[in-house]
C-alpha cells in the first residue's frame, strides 16, 4: 500500500496472516481481499493513511498498512 499515491486506486489481493489480531481487525473493517479502495491521503511521517472504500472513509496505521497487500486497478 505504500507505493500507492493520494488518488490511487487499488484491490486488496491479500492480507497479512502472521498477526490474528489484525486479521480480524482487517475483516471487521471491511479490508477483505477483493475489496476496492482510494487512497485519500498518505502521511508516512505520522504513520497514517486514509483510504476511501464502500462509501465512507478509513483510517489506517502504518503496521495495518504494511500487512495490506494491493494491486494498483489499470
Amino acid at each position: 500500500m505504500s507505493a500507492l499515491a493520494a488518488g490511487d486506486r487499488a484491490t486488496i489481493v491479500r492480507l497479512a496472516e502472521h498477526d490474528g489480531d489484525l486479521l480480524h481487525w482487517f475483516y471487521d473493517q471491511g479490508l477483505a481481499p477483493g475489496t476496492e479502495l482510494e487512497l485519500r491521503r498518505a502521511e508516512p511521517a505520522a504513520g497514517q493513511f486514509t483510504v476511501a472504500l464502500d462509501g465512507r472513509e478509513q483510517s489506517i496505521g502504518d503496521k495495518a498498512a504494511a500487512g495490506l497487500f494491493v494491486r494498483r486497478a489499470a
